[in-house]
C-alpha cells in the first residue's frame, strides 16, 4: 500500500516463505510475517503495507514438512480445504495414499470441531468417488439423506446415482456372485434416474441412465438381456446427444449402435423404434463424418482452452472411428498408436483416478458386449480394445 523499508521487507519475505514451506496456510504465514516485523521494527509501518489477496486457507502442494494437526473454527475453512483437495485429484503428481491421508485428516478435524454439515459431506463423497472408493462414496451420499437440515446440491443425487452402478460392477467383478441382487440394485438406480429425468430430462441425467444400462448389460448373463440393455443405453445416449451436441454422448451412442450392428440386431441407416421414441441410424459414412466434424471443432481451440474432458473426447472420438471404420473396411482407419498417444497425452496432464478408470470400465463394457459374437472382424476389434485397455491400465 506504500513504500517499505528494505530490511523489514526482507524479514517479511523470509518469515512468510518459511511458514509456507513448512506447510502453513497462506493467511497464517502472512499473519506471522506481519507480527515479526511489527514487534522488531516498531518505528515503521511496513508490517501493514502488504495487501495479500487470495484464499486464506491455501497451502503449497504436498511434499513439504507437515503442519501440525488441522483445526477448524468455522465449517467454511474445511469446505475450502476439501474443495482444494478435490481439485488435486485432477492433477498428476499426487498419490492415492497421500490424497486419502489428507482427506482423513480433514474429516477427523471436522468431526472433532463438530462442524460436519451437508456441504462438507458432499465434497467428501465426491473425493471418495474420484479415488474410486465407491462404497465409501455411497455411504457419504446416503448419510446426506439422514442429516437433519442438511444443505447440499441437487447434483449430489445425480452423483449418488452415478456412483452406485460403479460399485455394483466392482462387486460383480470380485466374485461374479449375487448377480440377481446386483441386477435388482441397478434397476433401483434406473428407477431413481427415471424419476429425476421426469422432473427434467437433462443431457447429464440421460448420459447417467445410459451408463446404468451399460452396467446392467455387463452383469446380465443372458444374451437377450444384454442386448436389450444395450438398446436402452443406445437410446439414452441418442437422446442426450440430441439435447446437447457433446462428444461423450455421440461416441457412446455410435459405439453401442455399432455393437448392435455387429451382433446383427441393427443396420446402419435403418429406422429404430423403442419405448415410444423413433429415430434413424445414420449411414456409417455419415456417422464417421459427424465424428470428424466433432474432432475438428475440439482441435480448433488452443490447448490452454481445453479441459480434461475436451482432451479425453478427442481420444474417444478417434477410438470410436477405429471401431466404425473397421466395419466399412476403410483403408485409413486411425492408427492404434495415434489413439494410444492421444490417451497418454491426456492422462499425463490431468484426470482423476476415477475418470481414468471410467475409460477402462467402458472398454470392459465394449469387450463384454463384443464377446457375444465370434466373427473374425469382431474379434479383431475386441483384440484392439483389450490391447489399448491393458496399456492404459499400467498408467493408473
Amino acid at each position: 500500500g506504500w513504500a517499505v523499508d528494505d530490511e523489514e521487507a526482507l524479514m517479511f519475505t523470509e518469515v512468510f516463505y518459511k511458514y509456507m514451506f513448512d506447510g502453513a496456510e497462506f493467511g497464517q504465514a502472512v499473519l506471522e510475517a506481519r507480527q515479526v516485523i511489527y514487534e522488531k521494527y516498531k518505528y515503521t509501518n511496513t508490517w501493514g503495507a502488504y495487501q495479500c489477496y487470495g484464499d486464506q486457507f491455501y497451502k503449497l502442494r504436498s511434499g513439504f514438512k507437515k503442519h501440525p494437526l488441522k483445526e477448524y473454527v468455522i465449517a467454511r475453512e474445511a469446505e475450502i480445504e476439501l474443495a482444494n483437495l478435490l481439485n488435486k485429484l485432477e492433477v498428476s503428481g499426487y498419490t492415492t495414499e497421500g490424497l486419502l491421508a489428507e482427506l482423513n485428516a480433514i474429516s477427523t478435524a471436522i468431526d472433532k470441531a463438530k462442524l460436519r454439515n451437508g456441504e462438507t459431506t458432499e465434497i467428501e463423497a465426491l473425493i471418495y468417488g474420484g479415488l474410486c472408493m465407491y462404497e465409501q462414496s455411497m455411504i457419504k451420499y446416503e448419510s446426506l439423506l439422514t442429516m437433519e437440515n442438511a444443505s447440499f446440491s441437487f447434483a449430489a443425487m445425480e452423483k449418488y446415482c452415478n456412483v452406485r452402478p460403479k460399485f455394483y460392477i466392482s462387486e460383480f467383478k470380485k466374485t461374479g456372485k449375487n448377480q440377481k441382487e446386483l441386477l435388482g440394485s441397478i434397476d433401483k438406480v434406473i428407477k431413481d434416474l427415471d424419476l429425476l429425468i421426469n422432473y427434467s430430462p437433462t443431457a447429464e441425467r440421460l448420459n447417467m441412465l445410459g451408463s446404468a444400462y451399460k452396467s446392467k448389460a455387463m452383469i446380465s448373463s443372458v444374451k437377450t438381456q444384454k442386448i436389450n440393455a444395450c438398446k436402452q443405453a443406445a437410446l439414452c445416449y441418442y437422446k442426450a446427444y440430441k439435447k446437447q451436441k457433446q462428444a461423450y454422448s455421440l461416441v457412446n451412442w455410435l459405439e453401442i449402435e455399432n455393437i448392435l450392428v455387429l451382433l446383427e440386431n441393427r443396420k446402419w441407416g435403418q429406422s429404430v423404434k423403442l419405448d415410444q421414441t423413433e429415430y434413424n441410424l445414420p449411414a456409417i459414412k455419415d456417422a464417421v463424418k459427424d465424428l470428424d466434424s466433432m474432432f475438428d471443432s475440439l482441435t480448433s481451440f488452443s490447448p490452454d482452452e481445453l479441459n480434461y474432458w475436451d482432451w479425453a473426447s478427442a481420444a474417444n472420438i478417434k477410438f470410436c472411428m477405429m471401431m466404425l471404420e473397421y466395419k466399412v473396411g476403410s483403408s485409413r482407419p486411425p492408427a492404434y498408436e495415434e489413439i494410444f498417444n492421444l490417451y497418454k497425452e491426456t492422462w499425463d496432464k490431468a484426470g482423476s483416478k476415477g475418470k481414468k478408470l471410467g475409460e477402462i470400465e467402458h472398454f470392459d463394457f465394449l469387450t463384454d458386449a463384443l464377446s457375444l459374437s465370434k466373427k473374425k472382424n469382431v474379434l479383431t476389434i475386441k483384440t484392439k480394445i483389450n490391447d489399448l485397455k491393458n496399456q492404459l491400465e499400467k498408467m493408473i
